[in-house]
């Protein structure tokens, strides 16, 4: 299935109302660990397939989540930008060093002991189908960011 393009059921969303969509269904694990979901940025509406790119979001930020210390705090942030948008996801756990991060969108990688491997690899499968890219860094101060560009 990854090999094949995606049916997308394309429409605009309000990129707010979809991450609260979100955070909403991942509240109980967010609680749990004492967790704030920070997003401070401007509401804008993107065109997506709203089903799989939820789908992004969750995967995302599970992961964030499950690496996150207790009491940390999980940046979203977006910004538009010669007509495409760049949506980032940032955590405060330890990072990617020593992990070559190609490898962490290949189906069944996985660092978490109870992960299939599966949700990083949707997550970038989704996001060329919807013409976009996706990368993750170690960022200067720890924590790791996932970022996804979209056309807009």
């Amino acid at each position: 299935n990854c090999s094949r393009q995606a049916c997308l059921n394309k429409q605009d969303y309000e990129l707010h109302l979809l991450l609260q969509n979100i955070v909403s269904l991942l509240n109980p694990q967010i609680e749990q660990k004492q967790l704030t979901v920070k997003c401070s940025a401007p509401s804008i509406t993107i065109a997506v397939d709203s089903w799989q790119f939820e789908q992004v979001l969750q995967n995302l930020l599970d992961n964030a989540i499950h690496f996150s210390p207790v009491g940390g705090t999980i940046t979203v942030d977006w910004q538009v930008s010669n007509g495409s948008v760049w949506i980032t996801v940032s955590d405060q756990g330890p990072g990617l060093k020593g992990i070559d991060p190609s490898e962490l969108f290949t189906p069944f990688y996985s660092r978490r002991s109870e992960g299939s491997g599966l949700g990083l690899a949707i997550a970038k499968k989704i996001i060329l189908d919807h013409q976009g890219s996706i990368k993750a860094e170690t960022l200067p101060q720890g924590g790791a960011q996932f970022s996804i560009f979209l056309p807009r």
